[in-house]
């Protein structure tokens, strides 16, 4: 088991969304936001609207993109504590 120090140098909201960004990278080529330009993209993401939709993510699992969705939430405080994405099931 991993244990994280109370005394984070870092923001910790935002860090877990940068993680959240790395495993999208990491699960599929492909993001999971679709817009046409970048103005739609941006507010697309700050509204939360994404889809797990595409050949790309059929392989990953119920569990990885339930881990994602809660990372992805647009309010910090909803977010899941890294401690406790590291004691998920997934």
């Amino acid at each position: 088991m991993i244990t994280l120090s109370l005394s984070y140098p870092f923001h910790v909201p935002a860090l877990l969304l940068r993680c959240c960004r790395v495993a999208a990278l990491l699960f599929a080529p492909l993001s999971l936001w679709q817009a046409e330009d970048d103005e739609k993209l941006f507010a697309l993401i700050a509204a939360g609207d994404y889809s797990f939709d595409g050949r790309w993510w059929d392989h990953v699992t119920a569990g990885a993109r339930q881990a994602v969705s809660k990372m992805l939430l647009t309010n910090p405080a909803q977010r899941p504590r890294p401690v406790d994405l590291l004691n998920s099931d997934w």
